[in-house]
């Protein structure tokens, strides 16, 4: 059997540093986000979160989720707010700005992809869906 180890690693390290340099370039209202745009949309998806539910998926360590966190947080597109239940645990939800800022950023990524996936059969984009549900579960 031949083995494809090494083709698909160099594969998809030059994918991830493609997708990684569209990151880094992608700004809002002048500023580069960086890393930060996927708190954005981690926040968006849960509609609000803590800094523990960010650092635990998107395994950051405790102080880099802060930092982040604390940046967005003076770009003003995520609030902070004591919880209601417990006043030691802070709640993060999105400004009208972060709300702008992840909108913006869907828009910036689907302006990308959507030519590599408008050139896709049917059932390749079956086969790529399946291929990177499996990548992701792995990893």
């Amino acid at each position: 059997m031949i083995d494809y180890t090494s083709q698909i690693l160099k594969l998809l390290t030059i994918a991830v540093q493609r997708l990684t340099e569209q990151i880094e370039k992608f700004t809002f209202k002048g500023k580069n986000l960086g890393q930060g745009i996927f708190i954005i949309d981690y926040i968006s998806s849960k509609g609000m979160c803590n800094l523990k539910d960010i650092a635990e998926t998107m395994a950051l360590t405790a102080s880099t989720a802060t930092r982040q966190v604390d940046k967005l947080f003076k770009l003003g597109l995520i609030e902070r707010k004591h919880s209601s239940n417990d006043r030691r645990r802070v709640d993060l939800t999105l400004t009208e700005d972060g709300e702008k800022a992840n909108k913006q950023f869907y828009d910036y990524r689907m302006k990308n992809l959507l030519p590599l996936l408008e050139s896709l059969t049917e059932h390749e984009s079956k086969v790529l869906i399946k291929l990177l549900e499996n990548v992701v579960k792995k990893l």
